[in-house]
């Protein structure tokens, strides 16, 4: 499979791969600016991908324009921890609304509830987060850009949408003339994003985009998507689908966002159990919030 295609005129879509599952993919548009949206991750099999991609379509580094990060996740933000010195280009991005929780501070929140002999190995792996959130928080941004503002690139506008709830600081990119969006993490193929800060926004975020024309979402995982309504739909099936998961479990007693993430996991102590608890605690948060749920000294239970 091809790094490299050129998606439609003057715009290229270059697959790169990160240390973790799945590949990311960076969007240049070159017209009479060069413009990336996102930049990879900083991994040096990342970048060395990224910077050879961009050389096959006759771009040096020195040749970026302005960068446009969807947001500031570790996977977006690559070249520009990467290549400091050689870039000199303006780079925009969201406001950061508020700091995001990160893994190691939901872990702390419900510490009470974790067994011991497991609680310093999950505080450990999750304070890797930490040292990529601090990477992300200082961050050279040129301009913060909020809804309904437009960047120019090269000749043509991309309309900034703001589509918070994957990260608080999200956006999305449309481009009135093609109906493109360049869509970041907020939609891809078969159900919502992995990591979602927070579901109420995201749904939110979800009905906002129901209401645009959109032909084809350009999205940084997966494939093209030119059926952005069934993937909306998808995701808020799957969203609903595991509030009645938990629900379903919380019908035989009050249990722990721990108990609930190791049913979710079939029991199974391992790297999956942090996903499930970053997982649970967030969909944990939305049925707080709609009464669904109240707190027990042992987790949560029912109204």
């Amino acid at each position: 499979m091809r790094n490299v295609e050129e998606v439609k005129e003057g715009v290229f879509r270059i697959r790169v791969p990160q240390p973790v599952p799945g590949d990311v993919f960076v969007y240049v548009i070159k017209k009479e600016k060069v413009t990336l949206i996102d930049a990879g991750h900083p991994s040096s099999d990342s970048q060395a991908s990224l910077i050879t991609a961009l050389k096959e379509i006759g771009i040096k580094l020195t040749d970026i324009d302005q960068i446009i990060l969807t947001h500031r996740d570790m996977d977006h933000i690559g070249a520009l921890l990467s290549h400091t010195n050689d870039l000199n280009c303006q780079v925009f991005a969201g406001y950061p609304a508020k700091k995001e929780p990160t893994l190691y501070e939901q872990l702390e929140g419900i510490r009470p509830q974790l067994p011991d002999q497991f609680t310093e190995e999950l505080l450990t792996k999750a304070s890797m987060d930490e040292i990529d959130f601090a990477h992300a928080e200082h961050l050279s941004i040129t301009e913060h850009v909020k809804h309904g503002d437009v960047i120019e690139v090269g000749g043509e506008y991309l309309e900034v949408l703001e589509t918070p709830g994957h990260s608080f600081d999200h956006i999305s990119l449309y481009d009135p003339g093609s109906q493109v969006l360049y869509g970041g993490d907020v939609l891809i193929e078969n159900g919502p994003p992995t990591k979602i800060i927070d579901l109420q926004q995201y749904l939110f975020t979800l009905d906002a985009l129901r209401q645009k024309d959109i032909k084809e979402v350009f999205p940084s995982h997966g494939p093209i998507m030119d059926h952005h309504l069934e993937a909306i739909e998808q995701a808020i099936a799957t969203i609903v689908d595991i509030d009645q998961k938990i629900i379903t479990c919380l019908k035989d007693g009050s249990k722990s966002c721990y108990d609930l993430a190791l049913q979710f996991n079939y029991g199974n102590v391992d790297e999956n159990l942090l996903f499930y608890i970053q997982l649970i605690s967030n969909h944990l948060n939305r049925l707080r919030d709609k009464d669904i749920i109240v707190e027990t000294d042992r987790g949560v239970s029912l109204q």
